[in-house]
């Protein structure tokens, strides 16, 4: 196979105090007792020698004793670690960046907000924390059905020592529609009933504009379906169908601004019906691939580098986005769409299954087997030499085990077949 490249948080961090236990002193040194000699009224007083030099004696206090408490233990209640700040990406819902950390965020755009935090870790080895994340908009608290009571989420991460950590949490949102307006959303980071880090960010309307620049002004684009030797399978214009695609390529039309040809590279972000942005191994963060082309004055067409695999179509039925950037600017934003044939399945499956078995014993048997698909029609393919097909239905068939007379265990397989699709059925036998 050959691509061709022509891609659940966070303020200040609230640090228990130390707790210690301390021991009652001891009771204050006593003093040692001293011997005093009253004279007579008509003598002066006198002390006797050995009492001159008799010395008092006190009691040492003994050492306070603390309760040892570890250093990750005084970190514990925040997550053993002190964020200091949070940004945001919006990505797709196979976690592809499709607007980078800290980009611009536009409602229509936004398939999953996903914040990282930026953290100096308090523990002394890694630790494995549970964070639990609100999301607000305009006070209320973002929610589904599966949400913590309280929360938005809760996801699992992986806490390190030292300074410069980052930690990406699980990102929020719906794969098929945005679920945000344009306005100003607040996202807080809490641990154990404690709350680590807060930050707002502000989401604007409408989806990223169209930029100008001054090398080229993209007036529209066609695209055309080919093969990995660049050789077009469908024309420039032509109905595109899932089942033929390999490799979506563009053609644009444009016009040159500068008056000198110059080499530009470009940015493509190809997004699918499903909103899933394409990528591969060695694609640009937020992007499908990198293109370049000679742009020329004036009107002309250039094309651009094809997006796809060579042995079997890796795009769905539906229409998809097409953008082309320029640097940090977008510069066009079209749509693609991509057809089914007519008759041709989009999905087929066997007791609800795209790859199943069963085990017959050596008297053999019989086993029912229901098909689901949406092509025209389907038929079985390949059966073992000691099994056959009865009562086919529309939805169903039969399959026949006969009585094992070989002495041996074996196995083989057959396959149900609907158009391109197919599922596979492993049969054994004792």
């Amino acid at each position: 196979m050959r691509i061709h490249f022509v891609m659940w948080v966070i303020g200040l961090c609230l640090v228990g105090s130390n707790c210690y236990s301390q021991s009652k002193l001891m009771n204050a040194a006593k003093s040692a007792k001293v011997g005093v000699v009253h004279a007579p009224t008509t003598k002066k007083s006198t002390v006797s020698p050995s009492q001159k030099k008799r010395k008092t004696t006190s009691v040492k206090p003994k050492p306070i004793h603390r309760s040892t408490v570890s250093a990750d233990q005084k970190f514990a209640k925040t997550a053993y670690m002190e964020v200091t700040g949070m940004v945001f990406a919006n990505i797709d819902k196979k976690s592809h960046i499709i607007d980078d950390y800290g980009s611009d965020l536009y409602a229509k755009d936004i398939s999953y907000l996903k914040p990282k935090l930026y953290y100096r870790g308090l523990c002394q080895s890694e630790k494995d924390v549970t964070l639990d994340v609100k999301f607000f908009k305009d006070g209320t608290l973002m929610s589904g059905s599966a949400s913590p009571v309280g929360y938005t989420y809760s996801t699992d991460a992986t806490v390190s020592s030292g300074d410069g950590q980052e930690l990406e949490l699980s990102g929020w949102g719906n794969p098929s529609f945005t679920i945000y307006d344009a306005g100003y959303y607040k996202v807080e980071v809490w641990y154990e009933g404690n709350m680590l880090y807060q930050k707002g960010v502000h989401i604007k309307s409408g989806s990223s504009p169209v930029m100008r620049n001054d090398i080229l002004s993209i007036n529209s684009v066609e695209f055309a379906n080919s093969d990995e030797d660049n050789k077009n399978l469908t024309q420039y214009g032509n109905t595109l169908y899932k089942d033929d695609m390999r490799y979506l390529k563009a053609r644009i039309n444009y016009e040159g601004l500068a008056s000198t040809e110059q080499n530009v590279k470009l940015l493509v972000r190809i997004i699918d019906p499903n909103g899933v942005l394409c990528r591969g191994d060695g694609s640009p963060v937020g992007f499908t691939f990198t293109s370049s082309i000679r742009v020329k004055p004036g009107k002309n067409q250039a094309t651009l580098s094809g997006w796809g695999n060579s042995s079997q179509s890796s795009y769905d039925e539906g229409v998809g986005v097409y953008q082309i950037w320029l640097g940090e600017n977008k510069i066009y934003q079209g749509n693609y769409e991509i057809k089914k044939k007519k008759g041709t399945a989009s999905f087929l499956t066997v007791d609800s299954k795209t790859e199943l078995s069963t085990t017959f014993g050596k008297a053999g048997g019989t086993e029912t087997f229901y098909v689901k698909t949406d092509g025209e029609s389907w038929v079985t393919w390949g059966l073992p030499t000691w099994c056959k097909v009865k009562n086919k239905k529309e939805n169903s068939f039969e399959l026949e085990c006969a009585k094992n007379t070989t002495g041996s265990f074996r196995s083989d397989y057959l396959k149900v077949k609907s158009g391109s699709k197919e599922v596979k059925i492993i049969v054994r036998q004792n």
